[in-house]
């Protein structure tokens, strides 16, 4: 949790919609912190204009919950917090804030100490200021087409044994392949680690969804929390684990990863078949076909859908519609859950 989001909670909390779970956040929050500092109203001239608006919330919510006849109005964190309290959380925000210790989370600046876990000397700092994608090149060949108002940070040589590049942002990573250098990118919600490969990874700046989508080659993707010192060694085989057209997003609500495929699925290179065109084709053949372009697993009961055939011209369609013409013809239905397609349906015996 960044400044940003910990302020949202606090506004959340005194407009009375905090959940009891989110209530009980905050009081872990100054149990944490009661006893470690001597707490001074005097420093909240220092506030910015959010916080300031906050702690005069506070102070409004205090004055109203002192105030009987209209105490029933306002909304308590639980029988435990009083007015005294209340005070103490505003002022435990502003030292939290300016002291820089608001990755309390243990986990949370676990990101931090591995993107430091090889320092970089004299870091080369690129924020795009132009309007327009612009494209960044790295030591190593490999660039990445940065989205205009995003940054990249990234050392002045990869002379070491990892190539280290922290992201806010968007940004479209075309990787120059070293099977003995993994190419890490940071961000503060997700990591992405590979080898060699063509992917995108989004930030989640400004409250967007953060996550990886993969054009080319195999990526593995991590929580920014969970990505440890081991998992920076070559092997990929932790993480959720992306190949073409295969995505991966940050579920904010569940804070789990959820592997996806992407939006515009895309025919891999070099095309393995280029016709969609099929005369009276077995259905099973059919979905072999649009595996074997595009790289998604389709699932189905190949012994209900063995009797169904596809007589049908597709030319510029893209993946779903493809799909959809598909499923439409043979009466069934899908859908993708983990980057996979399910197919179901009645399927074509004689009696359908």
């Amino acid at each position: 949790m960044n400044k940003k989001e910990f302020l949202e909670l606090l506004d959340k909390y005194l407009a009375g919609n905090a959940s009891n779970e989110e209530e009980q956040f905050l009081f872990d929050v100054y149990q944490r912190l009661e006893d470690k500092y001597e707490w001074s109203t005097d420093e909240m001239e220092t506030l910015d204009q959010l916080e300031h608006r906050l702690i005069r919330r506070f102070k409004n919510s205090i004055q109203q919950t002192a105030n009987a006849d209209e105490f029933e109005n306002v909304k308590p964190i639980r029988n435990y917090f009083n007015k005294d309290l209340v005070i103490r959380i505003a002022a435990i925000l502003l030292v939290f804030l300016s002291i820089g210790l608001f990755w309390f989370n243990k986990n949370t600046t676990k990101t931090k100490a591995i993107f430091a876990f090889n320092e970089l000397k004299n870091p080369i700092t690129h924020i795009n200021n132009t309007g327009a994608t612009e494209k960044i090149t790295f030591p190593d060949n490999s660039f990445v087409d940065l989205k205009a108002g995003s940054k990249v940070v990234y050392g002045r040589d990869f002379s070491g044994s990892l190539r280290q590049v922290y992201l806010e942002g968007e940004g479209f990573f075309q990787v120059t392949k070293d099977h003995t250098r993994p190419f890490i990118v940071y961000t503060d919600k997700v990591v992405a680690k590979v080898l060699g490969t063509s992917f995108i990874v989004k930030s989640g700046l400004n409250n967007t969804v953060a996550g990886v989508i993969v054009k080319t080659g195999k990526v593995a993707v991590f929580k920014a929390t969970e990505f440890t010192k081991e998992n920076i060694t070559s092997n990929l085989n932790e993480g959720v684990v992306l190949l073409p057209n295969h995505a991966a997003d940050l579920n904010i609500v569940a804070k789990q990863l959820e592997k996806k495929l992407s939006t515009s699925p895309e025919i891999l290179k070099p095309v393995k078949i280029e016709s969609f065109d099929f005369d009276n084709t077995p259905i099973p053949a059919v979905f072999s076909k649009l595996q074997d372009n595009y790289g998604i697993t389709i699932v189905y009961d190949k012994v209900k859908f063995s009797s169904c055939s596809l007589s049908v011209n597709m030319g510029k369609e893209d993946f779903y519609q493809k799909l959809d013409l598909i499923c439409r013809t043979i009466n069934a239905s899908y859908q993708v859950r983990n980057g996979d397609v399910y197919v179901s349906g009645a399927g074509c015996g004689v009696n359908q």
